[in-house]
């Protein structure tokens, strides 16, 4: 219950006081702090409107509540105290954890500068980073016991969707001058060397395997380990998807690979993939896209929707039976033929341009057509005055497949559905993007080893606090981005400090008040089934002080 001003005494003689009643033991309590007669409670009531306070501060608050909530749900607490063997550290790492999903932060600025003024600051005793270093030295060694616990709790707790695991892996940058055993340097990150880290992710985003490998671990042999995990660390959580599919890029595609692929049929998992685009015109021209059924459709907006039509086949792709679902994106196919003629417009203009000239250079407009990848369609003829020679049959042969692509799988039993699979491969782009930009994951300045696998394995844990928060507020209908999710989470904040008053006679009170908790705030409140804030106050001695 809240704090309320009651007024006791006659008209001429009122005494005002701040009342708070509160329930201990089933029966009802109240609280009384005396203000004094009307005239001193309106000053007191003044000052605390107008003037700071004594040694006031802002601490975070909405944030580290509701994901402490969502940690709690997956006993994230327990799962720690389990590996680290000490409770202590187990809560360590458990705020540490929560506090680096809400900011974007080194572990020396989350203990520096965000855990003192945070609400979890009251309890968590860590005054020097390298408390936070020897608590994530004790869980090295159970990583991936870590990332499966808390699947598995997550799972249980929230019935997650298990038909699809999407996984994929990227390159995080570290800064680092040499190479290791785990970190390796790759022409794809400027230079720095980096380390692999693989996510797989559910169709709710939520990701349920996290992984590190060196930098130059080829796919094949990360697709062997998790395969291999899947089948024995997470068989009691996959065992319920009879079929589990692998969804694979144009850059992993190769016959080597599929040929290994294959070799787990017998286990139900197969590969979904993308043709490559030499290969998909004689399947194209096996259909007619004006009898293709549409097979996908998701909202972009109220009035702007994405369809996506197909027609399965029977076909073979590197010697093999294959099941083949030729797609078609209308959107697509307007974009691709105004592009095109962008790019031969642009070409005329310049053409226009070279033709003012005293002497035109026929070398100019072939470097843009060159540019454009126009070779085969347009030419330059001409001396004193150039021609563009436009090839209207290769033109027309252009744009007869603008708007294709070409799934295939070894799963000869899968029909239009294929879409739907390859679809989860967005999910788990969507997991590195959120990852790298708004929780800023890389780059990395950790030099051990150790640590920069534990790092990403708790950053990814945040993630799956994250995710699982999206994932209830999605049920009720409020859909969030993780960035606008992150600043919603760490919009409410608290407000402390001292007040004295020559009316408290040698004693001064204590406030604390919430702020910057609007509708959205309350929403995710409401989600969690927690409380918001309440405003506090407290009676106590000038020489006392409050555990801030």
């Amino acid at each position: 219950m809240a704090w309320n001003i009651e007024i006791q005494g006659e008209w001429k003689a009122k005494y005002v006081y701040l009342k708070h009643n509160y329930w201990v033991g089933g029966s009802s309590k109240t609280k009384r702090v005396y203000l004094g007669p009307v005239d001193v409670a309106l000053d007191i009531m003044g000052d605390l409107r107008t003037k700071h306070l004594i040694d006031e501060r802002l601490m975070t608050c909405s944030g580290e509540m509701i994901l402490g909530r969502i940690a709690d749900s997956i006993n994230l607490t327990q799962v720690l105290a389990k590996y680290t063997k000490s409770d202590k550290e187990a809560h360590i790492l458990r705020d540490i954890l929560v506090l680096r999903a809400l900011f974007n932060e080194s572990k020396r600025g989350l203990v520096e500068r965000i855990l003192p003024n945070s609400v979890l600051g009251d309890k968590t005793d860590v005054a020097y980073v390298e408390k936070v270093y020897r608590s994530m030295d004790s869980i090295y060694d159970h990583l991936d016991d870590l990332i499966y616990e808390l699947a598995k709790n997550a799972v249980k707790k929230y019935k997650l969707d298990l038909t699809y695991l999407a996984i994929d892996c990227t390159g995080i940058r570290i800064y680092k001058d040499e190479q290791t055993g785990l970190v390796k340097f790759s022409y794809r990150s400027n230079g720095l060397p980096q380390v692999k880290l693989v996510l797989g992710v559910n169709g709710q985003h939520i990701p349920l395997l996290g992984k590190c490998y060196p930098g130059s671990t080829s796919d094949v042999m990360v697709f062997d380990d998790i395969i291999e995990g899947l089948n024995s660390r997470y068989e009691d959580l996959s065992k319920k998807s009879r079929k589990k599919y692998v969804v694979f890029d144009q850059g992993n595609l190769n016959k080597k690979n599929m040929d290994h692929i294959r070799s787990y049929e017998s286990e139900g998992i197969f590969f979904v993939s993308i043709v490559r685009p030499g290969t998909k015109k004689r399947f194209i021209d096996k259909v007619d896209k004006s009898k293709m059924k549409l097979i996908y459709e998701r909202e972009i907006s109220r009035n702007n929707h994405t369809r996506i039509y197909g027609k399965p086949l029977k076909g073979k792709i590197y010697g093999k039976d294959c099941r083949v679902l030729v797609c078609y994106n209308p959107d697509i196919e307007a974009q691709k033929n105004n592009s095109l003629d962008r790019k031969v417009e642009e070409v005329r203009n310049k053409l226009t341009e070279v033709n003012k000239s005293r002497k035109p250079d026929a070398a100019e407009v072939a470097a843009l057509i060159s540019q454009k990848k126009l070779k085969r369609v347009l030419k330059v003829k001409g001396e004193e005055k150039l021609r563009l020679i436009v090839n209207d049959e290769e033109l027309k042969e252009r744009r007869r497949y603008f708007g294709f692509f070409v799934l295939f799988s070894n799963d000869l039993s899968l029909g239009c559905a294929m879409i739907d699979v390859y679809k989860t491969r967005n999910i788990v782009e969507e997991g590195f993007r959120a990852l790298k930009s708004d929780m800023e994951i890389t780059p990395e300045y950790h030099g051990r080893d150790d640590r920069i696998e534990t790092h990403n394995v708790l950053v990814v844990c945040g993630y799956l606090l994250l995710s699982i928060l999206r994932t209830v507020l999605a049920a009720r209908g409020s859909k969030h981005s993780f960035r606008s999710l992150k600043r919603v989470l760490v919009s409410g904040y608290l407000e402390e400090g001292y007040y004295e008053h020559k009316q408290f006679k040698g004693n001064r009170l204590w406030l604390r008040q919430p702020k910057g908790f609007g509708e959205e705030v309350k929403t995710l409140f409401s989600s969690v089934k927690i409380k918001l804030p309440k405003f506090e106050l407290d009676l106590m001695p000038i020489n006392s002080r409050k555990n801030l």
